[in-house]
C-alpha cells in the first residue's frame, strides 16, 4: 500500500483505497474460504468487517504522513 500511495494521492484517495483493499481482495478470500470451510456468515461478517476497517485506518495513516 505504501508503494502505491508514494506518489502523490489525497487523503481521502487513501482512505478509498485501503477500503477498496481491505473489501475487495481480503475479505474477498475469507469469503471463499468460509463457504469452503462451512462457517457462518455472523463469523464472516466479524472477521471480513475487521481486516476492512483495518485496512482502511492503515490507508488514513499512510495517506496522512506519506
Amino acid at each position: 500500500m505504501a508503494l502505491y500511495l508514494k506518489t502523490n494521492h489525497s487523503l481521502i484517495d487513501a482512505v478509498a483505497f485501503g477500503f477498496a483493499v481491505g473489501s475487495c481482495w481480503v475479505a474477498t478470500s475469507f469469503g471463499v474460504n468460509y463457504l469452503f470451510e462451512g462457517k457462518s456468515l455472523r463469523l464472516f461478517f466479524i472477521n471480513g468487517g475487521y481486516v476492512i476497517v483495518q485496512f482502511t485506518v492503515m490507508g488514513l495513516v499512510l495517506g496522512l504522513f506519506l
